[in-house]
């Protein structure tokens, strides 16, 4: 599941606003309890292009919305697996 959508460089108040914004929904095995699912979503949330992340632990899934000019699925994959965690 991707969707796409151009932005402009900054907007009025100097932000920086992402160019084409991609959001994946991800199943996620591994985790044990909600504190799991809050570290995948802390280091996550960390890397350089991803907007927002939410990680449902009873559903066993994440959500991620990323610009997909500086990061993509594979990497985002790969950061969860660095915890243990694994992600398709």
């Amino acid at each position: 599941m991707a969707s796409g959508s151009k932005f402009s460089d900054c907007n009025s108040q100097g932000s920086i606003i992402m160019e084409k914004v991609e959001k994946i929904e991800l199943k996620i095995g591994g985790m044990h309890c909600g504190a799991c699912a809050a570290g995948i979503q802390m280091l996550v949330s960390q890397m350089d292009g991803v907007a927002s992340i939410f990680v449902d632990y009873e559903g066993r899934k994440g959500t991620v919305e990323f610009d997909s000019q500086k990061t993509n699925k594979e990497a985002i994959i790969k950061e969860i697996a660095s915890l243990g965690y694994t992600a398709t």
